[in-house]
């Protein structure tokens, strides 16, 4: 019971935290162009804008990727989803896929009974249908620990990012990579606050038992790497290299 305590303890503590990391710099912004007026105008508008995005996240991240709802034909996929939600103890999610190439996977959702979870058509033309069914099941991990929230709001920040600088060769492209890279490191702490590498590593962990296999996961994350043409993914994720170790560790 002391221990459940103490972990929703840090978990409040550490969301306590993201937010006050979200709206401290627009606060800061507005004090900075308009001293006290400017501090409680901008406080507002931070607290209106997180309470609009936070209701609203979920389709905000699906839309972000152009998803769409899997085709009734699509049951293989479907059938592999629903039978691992089963073994995870959680409602099955919904299904979307994003006709992007780069290989990815993703959940969302604010609870475990509105949760959805996004697949990308470079993701399914890569993987092994061993390897998608763990990644679906590291997907159902996050949703069942209750990681969805946080990561979203992260994820969701880091597509924005990486726009920033588009287009290339442009001022505005060129003032945007600037600004880009400005906030890169902001998000990152954000994303340590929040523990979002860690929850990577438990994720993976709860995957594991959920498809019995942890070295079909540790392959899908080295095809994964591969193909994204950018060592270990985004800043809130701990390196592949360290998730295989540790996925070959349960294995072993």
């Amino acid at each position: 019971m002391r221990l459940r305590k103490h972990a929703h303890l840090t978990s409040a503590v550490r969301t306590a935290l993201l937010m006050a990391g979200l709206v401290a710099p627009v606060a800061l912004f507005g004090f900075m162009i308009g001293a006290e007026y400017g501090l409680v105008a901008s406080l507002f508008l931070a607290v209106l804008a997180s309470s609009v995005g936070y209701a609203t996240i979920d389709e905000l991240m699906l839309s972000s990727w152009g998803a769409r709802k899997f085709k009734p034909s699509d049951t293989g996929l479907a059938t592999t989803l629903r039978q691992l939600a089963e073994k995870a103890a959680i409602p099955t999610p919904a299904l979307y896929v994003s006709e992007s190439h780069e290989p990815n996977a993703f959940a969302t959702g604010r609870t475990q009974a509105t949760a959805a979870i996004c697949v990308t058509q470079g993701l399914l033309s890569r993987l092994t249908r061993d390897e998608l069914e763990a990644v679906l099941a590291h997907e159902l991990a996050h949703i069942k620990n209750g990681d969805t929230v946080w990561m979203t709001i992260i994820a969701v920040i880091e597509r924005a990012l990486s726009t920033l600088g588009k287009p290339r060769g442009t001022f505005l492209g060129a003032a945007g990579a600037l600004l880009a890279d400005l906030i890169a490191p902001f998000v990152a702490t954000l994303a340590k606050i929040a523990g979002l590498p860690q929850r990577e590593f438990d994720a993976d962990r709860t995957a594991a038992e959920i498809c019995g296999h942890p070295m079909r996961l540790a392959s899908a994350l080295e095809r994964i790497d591969r193909n994204q043409g950018k060592p270990n993914g985004p800043c809130s994720h701990p390196s592949t290299a360290s998730r295989i170790a540790r996925l070959k560790a349960l294995a072993a």
